[in-house]
């Protein structure tokens, strides 16, 4: 018989009888339900151990080995731990149902046994291990999510994406984000001029500093990209102040390569540059890929623009370039100045291109 998936009652009392009793009883009103006896403590410790039942019914006495020992026995079994067990004894004393009780008894039966009475409380003990299993198993799935959230974005965006119950549109959906791309540039020549374990870690500290800000300024990292980073906005979770979060930690990106470059390793002979381009639009956000691999990115237009956007960066000469719609959103924000360029690859027409000046004093 499989009995995966069945709710388990293991029945002890040292009368063979009353178990074949209660065993018949409980097949009858406890449905899906696999049920096991034993006649004596160490029979009943022995099952206890190997089947790990959810419930023990167990009679107070059982002749040599007494059915408070059998009690200890089970509840300081790191594997029983979450058993419940239902003391059943005609010894109505308040001493020996507190001591049951105090040992880790769930529930006191008094006998003579009344079935409907047996069953509605077995069934109550049941359903408080069928919740405690759903628990285990949510609680498992949330710290998976939390695990794989944590990938692409801060520890408190995760929390608000699990408060928010927004893990579903993990899976796919549409929404409008403000893209970003970083690039720094001449990495390639760096790293032939370093041991590759020195340009690891100069890429490594370089590309945590700016995660730290991104996050910092309500932003998901989407993908390392080499020596590049592509960033999201108002994915899955929007701010309401996307875009111009996105401008403004462009703008303190660049402040903080500009204080690196101060203090930059003897290595790096001159000054490190980056190029970011960031548009907004409507995207596809979510997961993926295959039962083998997947990972949460976004795609669109806007992502299309933002990294054409990136590249034009240097015939620009200016380290952060915008398309119109970003410009349109930080508009009485942050205040920009229209590029010398109209024209993106890609793009049939004109395309307006701006960057930004500064935040505005007191906005």
């Amino acid at each position: 018989m499989d009995t995966r998936g069945l709710n388990r009652v293991l029945i002890v009392d040292d009368d063979l009888d009353a178990c074949r009793y209660l065993v018949r009883v409980l097949t009858n009103h406890l449905k899906g339900t696999h049920l096991k006896f034993a006649n004596d403590g160490h029979e009943a410790i022995r099952l206890a151990h190997e089947w790990h039942p959810d419930v023990i019914i167990q009679d107070l006495h059982l002749g040599s080995l007494s059915g408070i020992d059998v009690l200890w026995e089970v509840k300081n079994n790191p594997d029983c731990r979450d058993t419940h067990v239902m003391m059943v004894s005609s010894d109505n004393s308040a001493d020996a149902i507190d001591s049951c009780l105090e040992k880790g008894a769930s529930d006191y039966v008094l006998k003579p046994i009344r079935v409907k009475e047996l069953v509605l409380r077995t069934r109550r003990l049941l359903e408080d291990c069928r919740n405690r299993r759903q628990l285990v198993a949510m609680n498992a799935r949330l710290k998976k999510e939390k695990t794989q959230l944590s990938q692409y974005f801060s520890s408190d965006m995760v929390e608000r994406i699990v408060a928010e119950d927004s893990v579903a549109e993990m899976s796919g959906t549409k929404g409008v984000a403000t893209i970003m791309f970083i690039d720094l540039r001449n990495s390639t020549a760096i790293a032939e001029s370093v041991q590759p374990q020195e340009f690891a870690e100069f890429l490594s500290e370089f590309q945590t500093d700016v995660m730290d800000l991104v996050y910092g300024h309500q932003g998901a990292v989407n993908k390392l990209l080499g020596d590049g980073l592509l960033v999201t906005f108002g994915v899955p979770i929007e701010s309401g102040d996307d875009a111009v979060n996105a401008v403004r930690c462009a703008l303190a990106i660049v402040d903080y390569l500009a204080t690196y470059n101060d203090v930059r390793p003897e290595f790096l002979t001159a000054p490190l540059k980056l190029g970011i381009g960031i548009a907004t639009g409507e995207v596809f956000h979510g997961s993926i890929g295959s039962i083998r691999r997947s990972e949460y990115t976004v795609l669109g237009d806007a992502v299309n623009v933002a990294a054409r956007l990136e590249s034009l960066t240097k015939k620009a000469g200016q380290p952060i370039l915008l398309d119109s719609e970003t410009r349109d959103r930080i508009a009485g924000w942050v205040d920009c100045n229209r590029a010398d360029i109209d024209k993106v690859r890609g793009r049939s027409g004109p395309v307006s291109i701006f960057y930004p000046v500064d935040s505005v004093t007191g906005a």
